[in-house]
């Protein structure tokens, strides 16, 4: 029985034998000089496994298949799409033997090597001409990865708030609350402080797009002197452990000037006890982090 990436393959060339492929591929054919001395898109694939061919021959022809692909949504954009996968179906196999091991079925990893090679392509920038085949692949199995790790990461906070439903549906408070005091915010209290011990990762920084980090962010707005910039800042450093230079390329900012904005940050951020009434259980002191 043929595996998983043998039937996809197996699909897209069946793609270059449909009736219409002929006078697609030659419209093609037209509008790219690496691609006019084919006849048909076999001849294509068959060029790209090649050895004779230099890497500069092969990357003109990748080259041309992701201009084709980006052009529209047509079924010449389909072909391309098609002729580019069986071209670079040897590393795309490996990705596949690479990424097996994460999925729990052979069809959902075929798929999303498929999906990301395209998603790959469709980002391709047009001025970059040289090293196609190589950075698709790489880019093709960094992004596989990149949404395996989210997938695990969602399915354990699915996993987290299920637990923080049982805690809060189970919450009652350490002590009788004073008689004046509103005991429906002691037990909100009590639900926002198991919520973010809940969802803390133990063994992982949070990413800067979780929806603690939003949170976060939102609630340190609301202390005197600091900006939204300043919000940002402080959560990409403190809880997302992100490096000064990681920041610096992701706001446009040099890791020096980060590192000065923070030390002044760090005299304006709130105390401990304005973080614990609004975010409960975040124990992080952002001075470590200068």
């Amino acid at each position: 029985m043929r595996g998983a990436w043998e039937r996809l393959s197996a699909e897209f060339s069946k793609h270059l034998l449909a009736s219409t492929v002929d006078n697609d591929f030659k419209t093609m054919a037209g509008r790219h000089k690496a691609l006019a001395g084919f006849e048909s898109p076999s001849q294509v694939v068959a060029h790209q496994h090649a050895r004779e061919p230099t890497h500069d021959e092969h990357d003109r022809v990748g080259h041309a298949l992701i201009l084709e692909y980006q052009r529209s949504q047509d079924r010449r954009s389909e072909l391309a799409g098609s002729i580019l996968l069986l071209a670079l179906s040897p590393g795309l196999l490996h990705v596949f033997r690479r990424v097996l091991p994460l999925f729990g079925c052979e069809d959902d990893a075929a798929t999303d090597v498929c999906l990301a090679l395209f998603e790959q392509a469709r980002k391709w920038r047009p001025e970059k001409t040289d090293r196609v085949a190589v950075n698709l692949v790489r880019n093709s199995l960094r992004t596989v990865l990149e949404a395996r790790d989210r997938s695990i990461r969602e399915a354990r906070r699915v996993g987290d708030l299920t637990a923080y439903g049982d805690m809060v549906a189970d919450f009652t408070p350490d002590a009788e609350p004073e008689p004046d005091a509103d005991r429906s915010e002691t037990c909100k209290q009590g639900s926002a402080d198991a919520f973010w011990r809940a969802m803390k990762s133990p063994d992982a920084p949070y990413e800067p797009d979780d929806p603690e980090i939003e949170w976060l962010q939102r609630v340190l707005t609301r202390a005197p002197g600091v900006s939204p910039d300043d919000a940002l800042l402080f959560a990409l450093r403190v809880p997302c452990a992100m490096s000064w230079e990681a920041i610096g390329a992701r706001l446009g900012v040099k890791p020096e000037t980060l590192r000065k904005r923070y030390r002044k940050l760090a005299e304006r951020l709130p105390g401990e006890d304005f973080l614990e009434r609004h975010v409960p259980g975040f124990r992080v002191d952002p001075r470590i982090c200068l």
